[in-house]
């Protein structure tokens, strides 16, 4: 449990890591270049997964359940297709349907999916 746990707490602050640089592309795309907010969301959400991704085998997880790194991976971005589409409906719901600012839909979003991440990922792969 001790493991679990200190593996959590590694996972928020990779999180926090990501999730900020996840902010900054979106609004930096959505509002400085006037890309529309649902591709700047996926833009972010790409490059953040990816930093997730290093992230999480050098620093997050120190057991790995495959030991082909290709396979790893795929399954790494696999969750993360998933997730993004989860994502993308739902920024799409609560910004088109509950009125709600891009940014504040993303907040919203962010900490549902964070946990449905961490779960798949842990038991999946590390």
């Amino acid at each position: 449990m001790r493991i679990l746990l200190s593996q959590y707490y590694r996972y928020v602050l990779a999180g926090i890591i990501v999730t900020g640089f996840d902010f900054i592309i979106l609004i930096a795309l959505t509002e400085l270049l006037q890309v529309y907010y649902l591709i700047s969301a996926c833009f972010g959400y790409i490059f953040a997964s990816v930093l997730h991704y290093f992230l999480s085998i050098n620093y997050i997880f120190n057991k790995r359940i495959l030991k082909n790194k290709y396979s790893e991976f795929f399954i790494f971005f696999l969750i993360g297709v998933i997730s993004l589409i989860l994502f993308e409906i739902l920024i799409y719901f609560f910004t088109e349907q509950m009125k709600l600012h891009y940014v504040s839909s993303k907040i919203v979003i962010t900490g549902l999916l964070f946990t449905f991440n961490f779960i798949l990922r842990k038991y999946i792969l590390f």
